[in-house]
C-alpha cells in the first residue's frame, strides 16, 4: 500500500512541475522540434540550421520556435525564467559523453548569466540560444557528437 501512494505522489510532483519523462530522448526531441516547426510555420531549411546548431538566422521572423520547444522541456518555466536544471537534464538525456555534456552545460550556464530578460518571452528564449549556439560553435563542439542512440 505505501508503494502505490509513494507512486502517486511522484507521479503529482512530477505533474505539478511539468517534468517530461522522456524515455527515448532522441524520439521526443524530433517530436518537439516537429510539433514546435509546425506550430509556429518555420521553414524546413531554418530549421535545419537550428537542429545542427549552425545558425538562428533562419528563425528570426519565427522566433516563438525557441520558446515552444523550451516549454516542451520544461526549460521555460510559467513564471518567466529559464531553468538551468532543466538544461542540465536535457543535456544529459541527449548527449552520452561527459566532455561533451560538460562543455554544454558550462555554455547554456554563461549565456543565462549573461543575458537581460526580456519581457516578450520569444526574444528572450531567441537570445538565450543565440547565446549558446555561438557559445557552441565558438567551442568548435560537434553538437551530434556523442549523443544517445
Amino acid at each position: 500500500m505505501s508503494q502505490w501512494s509513494l507512486l502517486v505522489f511522484a507521479t503529482c510532483v512530477l505533474g505539478a512541475f511539468a517534468v517530461p519523462v522522456i524515455d527515448d530522448p532522441i524520439a521526443f526531441m524530433n517530436a518537439t522540434w516537429n510539433k514546435c516547426q509546425k506550430q509556429e510555420k518555420v521553414p524546413d531549411d531554418a530549421m535545419e540550421d537550428l537542429y545542427f546548431f549552425k545558425s538562428v538566422e533562419g528563425i528570426k521572423d519565427h522566433k516563438c520556435v525557441i520558446k515552444c520547444i523550451d516549454e516542451e522541456y520544461g526549460i521555460y518555466q510559467q513564471d518567466g525564467t529559464i531553468s538551468q536544471e532543466m538544461i542540465v537534464r536535457a543535456i544529459k538525456g541527449l548527449w552520452k559523453d561527459p566532455q561533451i555534456q560538460e562543455k554544454l552545460i558550462s555554455a547554456s550556464a554563461e549565456c543565462l548569466d549573461s543575458a537581460n530578460p526580456d519581457p516578450d518571452p520569444c526574444q528572450y528564449t531567441f537570445d538565450k540560444f543565440d547565446c549558446f549556439v555561438q557559445a557552441v560553435n565558438k567551442e568548435g563542439i560537434s553538437i551530434h557528437e556523442g549523443k544517445t542512440n
